[in-house]
């Protein structure tokens, strides 16, 4: 039986993110798929990969409405209603604003909804509140969406432990939460040798690389892996940071590696292209992103696929005991998981792996192994075919 979806995200290619990497590559892996997602420029209205087609609408906040994003509902919810006629499931990118939409298309049109849900968005809603009598309002009504999409979706797509378990305490029955883990693609990012011109451009002749992809945000531990590196160049002077990502943050980084006297031990590179990545993965000695969840903030991380995606070029990596981390980062097998709210945890870490050049090899290889058992792309599109394949 070849299930037809109809796919709704607000985001997709060539926009940036976890969420958009995943909904992209299992849309490419499901099958039979309608997407429909926000005109781009240069992009056409309709266009077909394979037996994936994707149907770009207009979908824009407008600064005069109240919420902004009031026409991307309607539209995305009259067009959802004219595509769904021959689907047989309705699946979601997001809770709100696709979620919503996909679950009001399901009950009109009597199919079943698949929502995916990510971590960050239900953490949020714990710290979410109004500045004026406006937003509050308007906050109210948006925790009240979340809460009656997830509740009225027939099945939940939860991307880690963690997600599952907020959403469970949130009041989702567990039965109709299903985990199915983001993964990569272990042919894009394999071990290869270093880049020449990379190691000439960036200064890393004869250097120990230690290595950051990401959104430079205070929460995936950039600033602390910096705050950690006087301690690591007393042990291993040869160390180099290489921080890949784009953000605001930077400057701020910029100004800690100063305080700290460790400038010239910090490479800022800005986020590099799909085809670079895999050669920025294979450049390092050690890959790092020490996430933390910081003290009244929602911002958590859900997954992260770069562990996976450096694990598959056979490299260490560290993560934080935090959010979803602990089902990408098999701690003690493929790598290490620390309190990163303490700079010495990561120096400590750091430190000790590299002075078992035995022990990252033996990560590696199980790490890069458990990617291509588990983790990769179509390891996720088979999980949601199975559970969908159950539930109509």
């Amino acid at each position: 039986m070849e299930i037809k979806f109809l796919a709704l995200s607000e985001l997709y290619v060539p926009q940036k993110g976890g969420h958009i990497i995943w909904f992209y590559e299992i849309c490419n892996r499901l099958g039979k798929v309608k997407l429909l997602t926000r005109k781009e420029e240069g992009y056409p209205d309709k266009e077909m990969s394979g037996p994936l087609e994707v149907v770009r609408v207009f979908m824009r906040r407008v600064n005069w409405c109240v919420p902004q994003s009031l026409p991307i509902y309607f539209n995305l919810f009259f067009t959802g209603l004219k595509h769904s006629r021959g689907a047989d499931v309705i699946l979601s990118a997001r809770v709100i604003p696709e979620g919503c939409i996909g679950t009001l298309v399901g009950l009109i049109r009597r199919k079943p909804h698949v929502v995916i849900v990510h971590g960050e968005e239900i953490n949020r809603l714990k710290y979410l509140t109004g500045r004026n009598a406006i937003n509050q309002l308007v906050v109210f009504f948006k925790k009240k969406t979340i809460w009656l999409t997830l509740k009225h979706a027939d099945m939940v797509i939860a991307n880690s432990i963690f997600t599952r378990n907020l959403l469970v305490e949130g009041g989702i029955a567990p039965e109709k939460v299903k985990i199915v883990h983001p993964g990569t693609d272990p042919e894009q990012f394999q071990p290869k040798e270093k880049n020449p011109r990379l190691i000439k451009k960036l200064g890393l002749e004869g250097k120990v690389v230690l290595l950051s992809i990401g959104r430079l945000t205070p929460r995936k531990g950039q600033d602390m892996t910096i705050r950690a590196l006087p301690a690591i160049l007393r042990a291993c002077p040869d160390a180099v940071y290489v921080v890949v990502g784009g953000g605001d943050y930077g400057k701020t980084l910029q100004q800690i590696a100063r305080e700290e006297d460790v400038l010239e031990s910090v490479k800022f590179c800005d986020a590099v292209s799909d085809e670079d990545l895999s050669d920025f993965y294979n450049l390092c000695d050690v890959f790092l992103m020490p996430n933390r969840t910081l003290e009244n903030s929602a911002d958590v991380e859900g997954f992260g696929i770069v562990f996976l995606e450096a694990n598959a070029c056979l490299k260490p990596v560290i993560g934080g005991l935090s959010g979803g981390v602990p089902d990408a980062v098999d701690h003690g097998k493929t790598g290490v998981l620390v309190d990163a709210n303490i700079p010495d945890n990561i120096a400590d870490t750091v430190v000790t792996l590299l002075s078992d050049p035995d022990k990252m090899e033996a990560m590696g290889r199980t790490g890069r192994q458990r990617v291509i058992d588990n983790f990769t792309w179509n390891h996720s599109a088979e999980k949601i075919q199975q559970y969908v394949k159950q539930l109509i």
